[in-house]
C-alpha cells in the first residue's frame, strides 16, 4: 500500500473513531433537549416520552449512530432539534462567518511570526531571546482578558468594533502569534547550526542564496507540521472568541446548542473540527513527504 494509501485510510478510521466516540459521550450524558422544557410547562412523563420516540431519542445510541451516519452520508448530519432543520444548511453560513475571522488571522499571524523570526535568527542570541520573551508573556495571557483589552482600545480609539470583523481578526492573530514566532525561531535556530548550512555559509554564500536554498529548507519540516495544526487552532479559538465578542459564526451556536442539548448540533460541530485537524494534519504529511527526501526514503525501507 502506498504511503498515501495509507494516510488517507489512517485519517478515515480516524473520522470514524471520533464520531463514534463523541456521540457515545453525548449519549451518555444526563437529560436530553426536551427534558428542560418538559419540567418548565409540566408536562407528564408521557409527553415527555412521546416526543422523545417522535425524534428517536428513546432507541439504543448505537441504532441513532446509525442513522446519524446515514444522514451525514447524504450531506444533512441529522436534524436540529431545536431549529427543526438539517444541520449542515444551519452550519453552512456559520462556517462562512468564522472562516471570514480565521483565514485574515492565519495570513497575518504566519506573515507577521515569521517575519519577526527571520529578522531575529539574522541578527542573533539576543534578538531571538528578546522576541521570545513577549512571545511566552502573550501566550499566557488568558483569552477573556486579551478580548477586553482589546475592546477596551477600541472604545478608547472610537473605533468601530462590533459592526466589523477587524476586532475578532486582530484577538485571533495576537493568539496565534506566540506559537508561530516560538516554533519559527526554534526551527530556523536549529537549522542554521547544521554542518551543510554552515558549510555553505563559510563559503561566501550571499545571505539570500544562503536563507533560500539551504536554511528555509532546513527548517521547512517542523514549520509544515504546525502549519498543519495552526488551521484547526484557529478555529477552536474562534468559537470563544466568537461568544465574547458576539460574532454570528460557530461559537454562539455551539454554545447555545451544548446549552440546550441539541446533540446534532454538538456532534456535527465537534466532526467539523476534528475533520479540520485530520485533513491539515494528512495536507501537512503530503507535503513533507514530497518535500523532504528523507521520509520517502525511510517509506521505501520499510518495504
Amino acid at each position: 500500500m502506498s504511503y498515501l494509501a495509507r494516510r488517507v485510510f489512517a485519517s478515515a478510521v480516524q473520522l470514524c473513531l471520533l464520531s463514534l466516540l463523541a456521540f457515545l459521550l453525548l449519549s451518555l450524558a444526563p437529560g436530553d433537549f426536551y427534558l428542560p422544557a418538559a419540567v418548565e410547562l409540566g408536562s407528564s412523563p408521557g409527553a415527555l416520552e412521546q416526543w422523545r420516540a417522535q425524534h428517536g431519542l428513546n432507541e439504543a445510541w448505537i441504532v441513532r449512530y446509525g442513522k446519524w451516519v446515514s444522514s451525514a452520508l447524504h450531506g444533512e448530519f441529522g436534524r436540529s432539534l431545536a431549529y427543526e432543520v438539517p444541520v449542515l444548511p444551519l452550519l453552512r453560513p456559520r462556517v462562512a462567518k468564522t472562516l471570514e475571522i480565521v483565514v485574515p488571522a492565519l495570513i497575518f499571524s504566519w506573515c507577521i511570526g515569521a517575519g519577526l523570526a527571520v529578522a531575529a535568527v539574522m541578527r542573533g542570541r539576543r534578538a531571538i531571546s528578546g522576541l521570545e520573551l513577549p512571545a511566552v508573556i502573550l501566550s499566557l495571557l488568558p483569552e477573556v482578558i486579551g478580548v477586553s483589552l482589546l475592546m477596551w482600545l477600541a472604545v478608547g480609539l472610537h473605533v468601530p468594533s462590533i459592526t466589523t470583523n477587524w476586532l475578532p481578526i486582530a484577538f485571533l492573530t495576537l493568539a496565534l502569534l506566540p506559537a508561530v514566532i516560538l516554533h519559527s525561531t526554534n526551527a530556523m535556530s536549529e537549522a542554521s547550526t547544521l554542518p551543510f548550512v554552515l558549510l555553505a555559509a563559510r563559503r561566501g554564500i550571499s545571505r539570500v542564496r544562503l536563507w533560500r536554498f539551504y536554511l528555509l529548507p532546513a527548517a521547512a519540516n517542523p514549520l509544515i507540521s504546525l502549519a498543519g495544526l495552526s488551521l484547526a487552532g484557529a478555529i477552536g479559538s474562534s468559537l470563544l472568541v466568537e461568544v465574547l465578542l458576539g460574532w454570528p459564526g460557530l461559537g454562539p451556536l455551539f454554545l447555545e446548542a451544548a446549552q440546550t442539548r441539541d446533540y446534532p448540533v454538538v456532534t456535527s460541530v465537534v466532526m467539523l473540527l476534528g475533520s479540520v485537524l485530520t485533513i491539515s494534519n494528512l495536507l501537512a504529511d503530503l507535503a513533507l513527504y514530497r518535500l523532504d527526501p528523507r521520509i520517502r526514503l525511510g517509506n521505501e525501507d520499510q518495504h
